[in-house]
């Protein structure tokens, strides 16, 4: 299935982003958001081999768990720096297993 890895790079690559911004707002309005973001996140980076973004996550959804919410927000920073380093290898894999565009036949 050409294609299907491209797909789920994609779809993990635009909803990472949000995801680290859910928990760059940890607050006690807002614990349970962001603790489901790091979740969600720290499962779908797992199965992409981002195992480094995986333990930031982790190490996220825990601290918005308990309540310590500066250390939930600067581990989102630290998140997005990963994410963009993970996100070039990711890239790399996804344009590898996209599928080749038509050749285009010249009319004369």
């Amino acid at each position: 299935m050409p294609g299907f890895l491209a797909k789920l790079t994609s779809r993990f690559l635009d909803s990472a982003p949000q995801l680290i911004v859910s928990v760059a707002g940890a607050s006690t309005d807002s614990a349970k958001d962001a603790e489901r973001a790091a979740h969600s996140l720290k499962s779908t980076s797992a199965r992409f081999g981002a195992l480094a973004l995986s333990r930031l996550a982790a190490q996220a959804e825990a601290a918005s768990r308990e309540g310590h919410f500066d250390t939930a927000r600067a581990i989102a920073d630290a998140m997005r720096i990963e994410l963009a380093s993970v996100s070039e290898r990711l890239q790399q894999y996804a344009v590898a297993d996209s599928p080749a565009p038509d050749p285009v036949e010249e009319k004369l």
